[in-house]
C-alpha cells in the first residue's frame, strides 16, 4: 500500500511539474513575440526579416531555460516509469 502511495504521488508531482513547466514556457514566449520598437525612431521596425529574426532570437533566448526543464522532467519521468 505504500508503494502505491508513493507511485501515485510521484506520477502527480511529475504532472504538476510538467503542466507548470508548460506553462512557464508559454509565459516566457508570448511577451517574446511581442514586436519591439526602435530606440530612436519610436517606429515599428519595417523589413520582415528584422521582425521574424528579432521575434526568433527573442523567441530563442525566452525558451531556453524552460525548455532544460522540461527534457529534465521528461528523463526524470522515463526513469522512474521505468
Amino acid at each position: 500500500m505504500v508503494e502505491l502511495r508513493r507511485i501515485y504521488w510521484s506520477r502527480q508531482v511529475l504532472r504538476l511539474a510538467c503542466s507548470a513547466a508548460v506553462l512557464w514556457l508559454a509565459a516566457s514566449v508570448v511577451p517574446a513575440l511581442a514586436p519591439k520598437r526602435n530606440a530612436g525612431t519610436g517606429q515599428l521596425t519595417s523589413s520582415v526579416s528584422n521582425i521574424l529574426r528579432g521575434m526568433f532570437d527573442a523567441v530563442l533566448a525566452a525558451a531556453a531555460l524552460p525548455g532544460l526543464f522540461v527534457v529534465a522532467l521528461t528523463i526524470a519521468a522515463v526513469i522512474i516509469r521505468s
